[in-house]
């Protein structure tokens, strides 16, 4: 993560290291959004919670992130310079991240369709905690 973000990114061994412990990649801009989803995962789940602040992070750690392999992306819809359907578009066009799967949060007035037809749930803000653990839990297991 980038110096100065003040936000850790956790290490992750790789997943054989894991031994069942499933790894969510989390990308959302706000800071507040991304300390109560934090918070949140930390709390009410098992999961590893590995959290980046924009996209460029994501970028600049990619190679990283193939070996991580997570099991799921839990991205808010408007990042800094593109959607997140632009960037699950871009990292399901790489081969080690191309199945897994993706839940998007957003405040935004969006096209169901366009994640309809990538099967990628939509969790609309402001969103009840149940139905965004559930949905997480049912698109991972």
């Amino acid at each position: 993560m980038s110096a100065g973000s003040g936000h850790e990114v956790t290490q992750e061994e790789p997943r054989a290291e894991q031994e069942g412990s499933k790894t969510i990649l989390l990308v959302e801009d706000d800071v507040s959004n991304a300390d109560m989803l934090q918070l949140l995962l930390q709390t009410e789940t098992s999961y590893q919670l590995v959290q980046f602040l924009n996209e460029e992070e994501i970028f600049q750690r990619i190679d990283e992130i193939k070996v991580m392999r997570p099991d799921l992306f839990l991205f808010d819809y408007r990042l800094s310079s593109m959607t997140a359907l632009d960037l699950y578009d871009q990292l399901h066009s790489i081969e080690e991240l191309q199945d897994v799967p993706t839940i998007i949060i957003t405040a935004s007035i969006v096209n169901e369709e366009e994640f309809t037809r990538r099967n990628i749930p939509l969790i609309q803000k402001p969103f009840d905690v149940d139905d965004l653990l559930r949905t997480i839990d049912q698109t991972i297991a």
